[in-house]
C-alpha cells in the first residue's frame, strides 16, 4: 500500500464507512463565469448503482470530473471513498479506490498495444509486471475482447472495441467505485447487452451518467436527475423515470418499457412471436338482433395481382414486352432509316 505523504491523511487506516460518495452543496464555475453545478448534494452507498440522467449540458460530466479531482475545486465539498478530491495530497490515493470510464475512449487510451494499456493501471498501483499482465488478460476476457487482438494499437480499433478496452482498463484496477460517462456509446446491440451483464455482475458501487434510460432500468436502483447544474430529483429509478411530466420538463422521455405500451411489449417478445394462438371470434348481437361476428375472409377468392411489365433498359418508359414481341413496321420509318 502506498504510504501517505507527510502531513497527509490516509483514510484506508480508518474504519470503512458505508458511504462511498458524499457531496455537500457542490457548485462549480468554469472560467468565463459559466456555471455548471449549483448547490448539488447527494450520497452513494457501497454496492449501490446510481444513474445520473439529464439533458445535454446538465452538468453530468462536470460532476464526475469533480468526483475524480480532475477538475479542481473548493475543499470540503466532496468525499469519495474517504478522500477529498480537492486536496492534492489525498487525491493521490483516489486511483486505488475510484475508476472512471470517459465518454470518449480516445481520451483514455494511449499505450502502444491493448495489453499494455490495460496493464498500465495495475503497474502504477505497485503490482509486478506478471501480476499486472494477469489482471489485464482477465479484464479483457471479462469484456469480451478477443485474445488475438491484445497486441493491436488501441487507436486502430473500432469505437466499440475502444470502449471495451477502456472498460477493461478500469476493471483491471478493481476499484471500490465506478464512474461511467455514457458507457454504452459506440457499442452495437450485442456489445450493449454484454456491458449490461458486466455492470450487473460487478459488486462495486457505480455512478452512471447516460442518456440510455433502458440501460438505467436494467442496472440501477436509483436515479439522480440533473438539469442546468441543479439536482432536480433523487429517488427510486422506476419512480423517477415513470414521471412523464417531470422528464418532459427536463428534456427526457419515459423509457419504452415504462410507457403505456408496456403490456403489449411483454406479450410480443422474441420468444413468443408467431407462437400465440389466433384469438377466437366471439359472436355479438347488435340492438337489432344482427350477428356482428367478424367475417371469415379465408374463403374469399382474391384475384392475383396484375403483372407489371419489366421495363426496357434501353427505353425505360417502354415495357420490355413491346420491344420483344411487337414487330416494327419498317415502312413507317423515315427513308434514311429504312433498310
Amino acid at each position: 500500500m502506498m504510504a501517505a505523504a507527510e502531513g497527509g491523511h490516509d483514510p484506508s487506516a480508518t474504519p470503512a464507512t458505508d458511504l462511498v460518495v458524499q457531496v455537500r452543496h457542490l457548485s462549480h464555475c468554469y472560467r468565463g463565469h459559466l456555471t455548471a453545478l449549483v448547490d448539488v448534494s447527494f450520497t452513494v452507498r457501497a454496492n449501490e448503482n446510481v444513474a445520473l440522467v439529464g439533458p445535454n449540458g446538465a452538468g453530468k460530466t462536470t460532476l464526475l470530473l469533480r468526483l475524480t479531482g480532475i477538475l479542481p475545486g473548493e475543499r470540503g465539498q466532496i468525499t469519495v471513498c474517504g478522500y477529498d478530491p480537492a486536496d492534492p495530497v489525498q487525491r493521490r490515493f483516489l486511483p486505488r479506490a475510484v475508476g472512471m470510464v470517459f465518454q470518449n475512449p480516445d481520451d483514455q487510451l494511449f499505450a502502444p498495444s491493448v495489453l499494455e494499456d490495460v496493464a498500465f493501471g495495475p503497474l502504477n498501483l505497485g503490482f509486478s509486471p506478471e501480476e499486472a499482465r494477469q489482471r489485464a488478460v482477465a479484464a479483457l476476457a471479462a469484456v469480451g475482447f478477443p485474445p488475438c487482438w491484445h497486441d493491436r494499437p488501441p487507436l486502430q480499433l473500432s469505437g466499440g472495441d475502444k470502449r471495451r478496452v477502456a472498460l477493461a482498463g478500469v476493471l483491471a484496477m478493481q476499484p471500490r467505485l465506478w464512474l461511467l460517462d455514457e458507457p454504452g456509446a459506440f457499442l452495437d446491440p450485442r456489445g450493449r447487452r454484454e456491458l449490461i451483464r458486466l455492470l450487473r455482475t460487478l459488486p462495486q458501487a457505480k455512478l452512471i451518467a447516460t442518456h440510455d434510460l433502458e440501460l438505467v432500468l436494467e442496472v440501477c436502483s436509483r436515479a439522480l436527475l440533473l438539469d442546468a447544474g441543479r439536482l432536480i430529483a433523487d429517488g427510486p429509478v422506476r419512480q423517477v423515470l415513470a414521471d412523464a411530466a417531470l422528464l418532459e420538463a427536463h428534456g427526457l422521455e419515459v423509457p419504452y418499457r415504462l410507457g403505456h405500451r408496456a403490456d403489449v411489449a411483454r406479450v410480443i417478445t422474441s420468444e413468443n412471436i408467431g407462437l400465440l394462438p389466433p384469438p377466437e371470434r366471439e359472436a355479438t348481437t347488435s340492438h337489432n338482433g344482427a350477428d356482428n361476428r367478424s367475417p371469415d375472409i379465408s374463403c374469399i377468392d382474391v384475384p392475383p395481382a396484375p403483372t407489371v411489365p419489366r421495363p426496357d433498359r434501353h427505353h425505360p418508359t417502354r415495357p420490355a414486352d413491346d420491344r420483344d414481341n411487337t414487330p416494327i413496321d419498317v415502312t413507317a420509318l423515315p427513308p434514311e432509316k429504312q433498310p
